[in-house]
């Protein structure tokens, strides 16, 4: 996708800043394997791990993500909150979520939206804009939507978050129901796929780079069973993704059931920093 990205798109310039461009673009990721892990390209699993359990638990104040990604702030409108902050609009419409997949398994209702209606001037408006739960062949199948994605710098975090937030229905489900689903594909679409020219080169360096593979380990993946029956409910869930960010050591011991790890082992990031 990136290589695409980068041969084909189209030269745009937005806001004075000069992009490539894909209008209308689709891509669909296993869930099981959700994290970018190739070498040469940084990434934040701290901020990622981070991220994901701040949208989960509701929360839009800025300061909880400052030691993880400082210029968070320069788009809080207040310095205080997020205006287009995922979370409430998330544990907002969750339990609907959930609800239409157990009164229905095969609903095409279970939506939840993030885009704001209308939205005023703000330095914050989200891009995502919709987030959709299918069970087909026994497995939960997501679809995200957005407005605008950059490929480069959100495009790895945002799927990882909306992998989480799979997770976290399943967990429901399983609580709910006792009916294990596992997860599946996730169909993310933007109206905008895009990449700045700031970025260009270093895009460039990894696809040429021979070391080019999406996964440290091709037997590595989310054990969702795993997950389920020894978190059993969602703050639980919560509690581990927010252990990850604990950077007192190394190796971490988790009040859940499971036995001393690595802090990214549980996920398949075996070798990840």
């Amino acid at each position: 996708m990136l290589g695409t990205l980068v041969r084909v798109g189209n030269d745009v310039e937005v806001r004075g800043n000069k992009t490539k461009e894909l209008l209308g673009d689709t891509a669909c990721f296993p869930m099981s394997k959700p994290f970018l892990t190739v070498p040469g390209r940084r990434i934040s699993y701290d901020f990622m791990f981070a991220e994901a359990w701040w949208i989960l638990a509701g929360e839009n104040r800025v300061d909880m993500l400052l030691e993880f990604a400082p210029s968070y702030k320069k788009f809080s409108d207040d310095g205080i909150r997020l205006t287009g902050a995922y979370g409430p609009k998330i544990i907002d419409q969750i339990c609907y979520a959930v609800d239409c997949l157990i009164n229905d398994p095969y609903s095409r209702q279970s939506v939840i939206n993030i885009w704001r209606e209308r939205p005023g001037p703000s330095k914050d408006i989200p891009c995502t804009l919709s987030v959709q739960f299918m069970i087909r062949d026994e497995r939960i199948q997501t679809f995200v939507t957005m407005r605008s994605n950059d490929l480069w710098l959100g495009a790895p975090y945002d799927v990882v978050t909306m992998t989480m937030l799979t997770i976290q229905v399943a967990i429901e489900l399983y609580a709910r129901t006792g009916k294990l689903y596992e997860i599946g594909y996730m169909h993310h679409t933007a109206a905008s796929r895009h990449i700045y020219f700031k970025d260009l080169e270093k895009a460039k360096s990894v696809i040429s780079s021979e070391q080019y593979t999406p996964t440290p380990d091709p037997e590595a993946k989310i054990n969702l069973k795993s997950l389920c029956t020894s978190l059993g409910d969602s703050l639980n869930f919560q509690r581990v993704l927010y252990s990850r960010i604990d950077k007192a050591n190394n190796e971490l011991l988790y009040d859940t059931g499971f036995s001393t790890l690595h802090p990214w082992i549980l996920y398949g990031l075996t070798n990840a920093r």
